[in-house]
């Protein structure tokens, strides 16, 4: 049903680059009054951000721009990476945003613990390039 209010999709950013087009997803882990805290890959940052490193110079780190898929992408926020690890071990990087407001229809995604994986339906998420 087109316009229906997905849950899941009230935590699914769209990951961009400096032209603002589409080069990954990620979810929203956290909403404070402080800004917000997205995961996503760091290979999709890399490839468009290069090579990065944990580091307390946030000069260091590039803006990130993301969008919110439930919001119809219409807000553009910035956020910087915060921690991650390389891409050729465990590809996760957390970004902090930046903007202290979030649209009002997006969540953050519950995370949750699987002691087994097996016979358990996986899915996955992202963006077409």
């Amino acid at each position: 049903m087109p316009g229906a209010y997905d849950p899941l999709l009230a935590g699914i950013v769209c990951i961009l680059d400096q032209k603002h087009t589409i080069i990954g997803a990620g979810f929203v882990l956290s909403i404070s009054a402080q800004g917000g805290k997205i995961a996503t890959c760091t290979h999709v940052i890399e490839k468009y951000y290069g090579r990065i490193h944990d580091s307390s110079d946030s000069t260091a780190r590039p803006t990130i721009y993301f969008q919110f898929e439930v919001d119809d992408r219409q807000t553009l926020l910035e956020a910087v990476v915060e921690r991650c690890s390389p891409s050729d071990t465990y590809d996760i990087s957390i970004l902090s945003c930046t903007t202290k407001k979030f649209p009002s229809k997006v969540r953050s995604l519950p995370l949750g613990q699987v002691i087994s994986i097996k016979g358990h339906q996986v899915s996955t998420f992202g963006f077409p390039i």
